[in-house]
Parts: C-alpha cells; sequence; structure tokens
C-alpha cells in the first residue's frame, strides 16, 4: 500500500514514497508581431500632440473626423493593420464655442469644443414627443449625427445642471461651463451651430516631437503623412537612433510621381537603409482616383506591414488598382531596384502588383549581407531579434549565472528558433550556443545565434530545348 501523500516543505516520519502533483510553469514564446503602425497626421480635432491607440478604423473618424491625412489612417485599417498608434500634429489653435440661452434670453451654458478644430457643429436641444420630464440633445458636424442625449429636466437638480453634467459625463465633442448667476433651465434651440475655431499649425518641428512619443511603444511600421523632404530628414536621423536603441521595425516613405523619377531614385538612394521602404509612384484605383503621395504610401505601407515575414510582396496585387501611375521601360525598372525604390508595375491581366520587394539599402555596410536588402528578409531578421527579446527579457535578474541559468536561456531561445522554423521564416538547423570567444563572467553571458532566413522564390530561368526535324 502507498504509504500517501505530501505538501511542500513537509516531513514525515514514517519510511515510503510519499507523492504530489504539479502542473509546470510554460515559459511562453513570443509571438510575431504584424500589422503595428505609428502614423502621425494633420486633423481637423481629436488630442493633439498626444499618441491614442486605435484598433478599428470606425473609432479613427470618430476621434479626428475625415479631414487632413486622417485617410491614411484608413488605408492602413483597409490594408490590414490590426493596431495604429495616431498622433495628431500641431500646436496652438483655438476651440469652437456655442452659447446656450436660458427661458429668459440670458446666457446660461458655455460649450467649448474638447480640441482646436475649424469645424462647426450644431446642436439641438428639445423636448421630446414621448416624455414630458426629458430634453433630448443631438449634436452634428455636417449632416452626420455625432452625438445623441436625453436628461431629466423634472428631477431635484435643476435642468442646466442635468445638461451640464450629461455633456461632460458623455459627450467627446463638447465640455460645457455654466454662466454666473443664478441658472435653472434651457431654451429650446434647433440646429444652432458653434463658432468656428482654427486647427493648430503644423510645421517641421511637430514631427519630431511626434517621433518623439512613438518611442514609448512598440509597432511594425512607422509611416509618414507626408512627401516632404524635410520630414524625411528628420524620420532618417530619428531611426539610425532608433536602430542604436534596438528598434527592430520600418518605417516606409516616398514621394509624388509628378516629381522626376530620377530626383525620386536619388532620394531614395540617400536613405540607403534596411529600415526604410521608399514608395516610388502610386497608382490608378477603381473609381478612376488618382492615388499618389501620401495616401499611396499609407496604402502600400499597410500591405508591408500587415504582411507576415513568411511571404514576401514581390508580385502582391493591390486590389483597388486598375493600373499604376507610370508603366516603366524594363531599364527604368531596374534602375529603380539599384536604387532601393520600391514600384508598382503591371502583372497579368491587368493587376496592378508590387514590382520587387526591396528596400533602400544599396551600399552595404560591413557584416551585412545581401538578404538586407530585401523587405520579407529584414522583416524576418527583425521579427527574430523582436521576438528573442520578449521571450529572454522576463528571466533577467530571475536566474542565475551558471551553467543552469545559462542552459534556461538556450531553451528558451530554442523555442523561438524552432517556432519561426515551422512558421517558414527560418531554415532547418537554427541554433543558439555560448559563444567559444567570449567566456561567460559572473553576470554576463554571450551567445552565438547561427540562423538562415528563408527567401521567396523570385526568379525562374528556363532553358528551352527544341528538337527541329525536317521530316515533320
Amino acid at each position: 500500500m502507498m504509504t500517501g501523500t505530501y505538501d511542500p516543505g513537509e516531513t514525515k516520519i514514517r519510511p515510503g514514497v510519499y507523492r504530489r502533483y504539479t502542473t509546470p510553469e510554460k515559459k511562453s514564446v513570443a509571438e510575431a508581431i504584424n500589422g503595428v503602425f505609428a502614423i502621425p497626421i494633420q486633423a481637423d480635432f481629436g488630442p493633439v500632440g498626444t499618441v491614442q491607440v486605435h484598433t478599428k478604423a470606425e473609432t479613427v473618424e470618430d476621434m479626428y473626423g475625415s479631414g487632413g491625412t486622417v485617410k491614411g489612417v484608413l488605408n492602413l485599417f483597409d490594408n490590414g493593420a490590426s493596431k495604429v498608434y495616431v498622433y495628431r500634429l500641431g500646436s496652438e489653435g483655438t476651440k469652437g464655442i456655442l452659447e446656450l440661452m436660458d427661458d429668459q434670453g440670458e446666457k446660461a451654458v458655455t460649450l467649448e469644443t474638447k480640441y482646436p478644430t475649424k469645424l462647426v457643429f450644431s446642436l439641438t436641444l428639445k423636448q421630446p414627443l414621448s416624455s414630458s420630464s426629458k430634453k433630448e440633445v443631438t449634436i452634428y458636424q455636417g449632416s452626420s449625427l455625432k452625438e445623441k442625449f436625453t436628461y431629466e429636466t423634472g428631477s431635484d437638480e435643476n435642468e442646466v445642471d442635468a445638461f451640464i453634467r450629461e455633456i461632460n459625463q458623455k459627450s467627446s465633442i463638447f465640455t460645457a461651463v455654466k454662466a454666473d448667476g443664478e441658472k435653472n433651465s434651457l431654451a429650446q434651440v434647433s440646429q444652432k451651430e458653434s463658432t468656428a475655431g482654427t486647427n493648430p499649425t503644423v510645421v517641421t518641428g511637430n514631427y519630431e516631437e511626434a517621433f518623439g512619443a512613438f518611442e514609448a511603444y512598440t509597432w511594425n511600421a512607422l509611416v509618414a503623412d507626408t512627401t516632404d523632404t524635410a520630414v524625411h530628414a528628420l524620420l532618417k536621423a530619428y531611426m539610425q537612433r532608433m536602430k542604436s536603441n534596438g528598434c527592430a521595425g520600418i518605417c516606409v516613405v516616398g514621394e509624388s510621381a509628378e516629381v522626376d523619377f530620377a530626383e525620386r531614385m536619388s532620394h531614395a538612394k540617400e536613405f540607403n537603409s534596411e529600415a526604410f521602404v521608399y514608395v516610388g509612384s502610386g497608382f490608378v484605383n477603381k473609381n478612376g482616383e488618382k492615388i499618389d503621395g501620401y495616401e499611396a504610401i499609407t496604402v502600400i505601407a499597410g500591405i508591408i506591414g500587415s504582411c507576415p515575414s513568411n511571404q514576401s510582396i514581390v508580385h502582391s496585387v493591390i486590389a483597388d488598382a486598375v493600373e499604376p501611375l507610370e508603366i516603366l521601360s524594363k531599364e527604368k525598372y531596374i534602375q529603380a531596384i539599384e536604387n532601393g525604390m520600391l514600384m508598382l508595375s503591371q502583372g497579368p491581366e491587368g493587376k496592378v502588383w508590387f514590382d520587387s520587394g526591396i528596400n533602400t539599402l544599396n551600399v552595404l555596410e560591413e557584416n551585412q549581407d545581401p538578404g538586407w536588402k530585401k523587405i520579407r528578409r529584414t522583416k524576418t531578421r527583425f521579427e527574430l531579434f523582436d521576438r528573442l527579446h520578449r521571450t529572454i527579457s522576463p528571466v533577467i535578474g530571475k536566474i542565475n549565472c551558471d551553467s543552469d541559468g545559462i542552459a534556461n536561456v538556450i531553451k528558451l531561445a530554442k523555442d523561438v528558433l524552432d517556432a519561426m522554423t515551422r512558421e517558414g521564416k527560418l531554415m532547418d538547423g537554427a541554433d543558439i550556443y555560448e559563444d567559444p570567444q567570449e567566456p561567460h563572467g559572473p553576470e554576463d553571458v554571450h551567445f552565438i545565434v547561427a540562423a538562415t532566413d528563408l527567401d521567396s522564390l523570385e526568379k525562374v530561368y528556363l532553358n528551352y530545348q527544341f528538337n527541329f526535324s525536317a521530316e515533320a
């Protein structure tokens, strides 16, 4: 007969075998992060100078309206984004104002827009037919209903206070302040318009502030909402600094097809970085509209940033496109590739697709191989950096720097390598081991991560051998 069970720390008196069971702690392997973007925008509404996270397109328009460069965020979602960090650019600006009167025609409440804006809102305040003890508030921007509330007028609380409480608790557009003096009731109004304020002024320095704000967040791709080369210069300096700080993300920029082709290529070449993708042109959509500049950039960025690293964008079709803005000669497509400029071309049946899958890297640094010139392979390598970092970081300071601790780190890292191999991102045989040239110290250890990233089939060479027969 078995002698029984035991509790942790318990010492038994009788000799024998005792048992207990536990569920061993499973160390989680960090998953790939795809479809996460950061983008600064110019907008007619919404919080200024702060990063706001959005996981669906509807909340973007609710917060920022549809003006400015908000379309860029919507393009990211339309092309695969799962999360977008948005920063409204600008400084200063003024808020809109709307004043409501009491039954005696005196000012009772001042409504102020929450953010600087040139937009005009209209408010209707009326008693609904269904209730004599309530009033209904509707707020429109143009013909679009933005908000609708009801509040009690027959309670112990006076009507003005009830209205202010309702607005301040529920409205995303206005804040309300009571006028001086005794105010108990509000006169009904129909479509009373606010006095427009002004949008914030956007200068190049505001972009630098936005980039700095994005440092606190993890994203796959940072996207510019402008083709301004001065902003691009700021981005280049920013990404160089982020690279030194361990950032494993890419930045997508570009220019309009209206810029001279040679000039665009020159600008792309100047970036010379695996972290930058330079979009050289746009397309015509199914509605016959030219999609160029920042709009084309954000469409293409959405596809690139959302594409898993076991897939290539080469010859990926842009769903809404019917033709590229430019159809180039073979020689010019080759020139574009050599200078690091990503272009669109016309595939079979007129489909518009990515002609290549290159970033702007054209001159390799020491210890760089040609794989760093490819978007897919760069994304795979950045993903490996990120997943190893997120998997190993939780054990820092929690395990000893001895053979057991080192073995623990190796096991965690191999789990990541094995996962990425199964996912078709790395070739079989990826490994991690201690660097024999750097013996570990009392608190540090050096590893070599040996991995070969997979690429897509991009070139097929067909050698046709026909037999000629004179007797045919």
